[in-house]
């Protein structure tokens, strides 16, 4: 009986199955006007182009109507979907971007989740090229150097775990690092994709006051009981 009692009451308070974390989401789908709210430019070169003051939430890049450059045409970047968009350092790019490296970051929300659990599948895509992705400031090991993998609509898969890098059980950052390079001109325009495929993992196994209250009348009972049994 004690040990049923135990084992149902602890049953409630820990999860059964994965739960998704829906503060890691896609570039370019948590938008107001043409700006990015979930991504932030915090890293731009220096050259002709001068950008907002870092860090400032990354402008959306839409469809444009053809033959605009860059999104959707041939030669240029692959078409944005209601799953996720293109992002850039500024809302204009007809005059192309700085050569150099630019840093794009996110932050999610891991409270309540067991960090070790937590399993982030996703895919990016770069004008030029992702060097590094930086999982709360440490390098992850994880480096994009395709140089068209902006034209590919599968884009270049990554694959983060808690089994093998570092969450926080709170907030945390991801960071990319993106190198703009050209060899004919001075200027390229440069620009940022990531879709999410899947963000999950289990809920701390750390009961709620309620199944705390629970478990406490229970062994509560359960000791009454031992010392029934015990007198008789």
């Amino acid at each position: 009986m004690r040990t049923y009692l135990v084992t149902s009451i602890l049953a409630v308070a820990l999860p059964l199955s994965a739960t998704q974390i829906t503060t890691f989401v896609s570039t370019g789908t948590d938008v107001t006007g043409n700006r990015d709210n979930a991504y932030q430019v915090v890293t731009t070169p220096s050259g002709p182009i001068t950008y907002d003051t870092v860090p400032y939430d990354a402008y959306v890049t839409p469809n444009p109507v053809p033959p605009a450059f860059p999104v959707g045409v041939i030669g240029g970047w692959f078409s944005n979907d209601s799953n996720s968009q293109w992002i850039t350092a500024q809302g204009d790019l007809s005059n192309g971007d700085n050569l150099g490296e630019f840093q794009y970051q996110t932050q999610f929300d891991l409270t309540g989740f067991d960090p070790i659990s937590v399993s982030l599948q996703f895919r990016i895509w770069a004008d030029n090229t992702v060097s590094s992705v930086f999982l709360n400031g440490v390098a992850t090991g994880a480096a994009i150097s395709d140089p068209i993998n902006f034209v590919d609509p599968t884009g270049m898969p990554v694959s983060l775990d808690g089994s093998s890098y570092a969450f926080n059980s709170g907030i945390n950052t991801l960071s990319f690092a993106l190198s703009n390079t050209s060899f004919l001109y001075p200027m390229n325009v440069s620009g940022f994709r990531l879709q999410v495929d899947k963000a999950e993992g289990n809920l701390s196994p750390v009961p709620e006051p309620s199944t705390l209250a629970l478990l406490t009348v229970g062994l509560v009972v359960t000791g009454w009981a031992a010392r029934r049994r015990k007198r008789a």
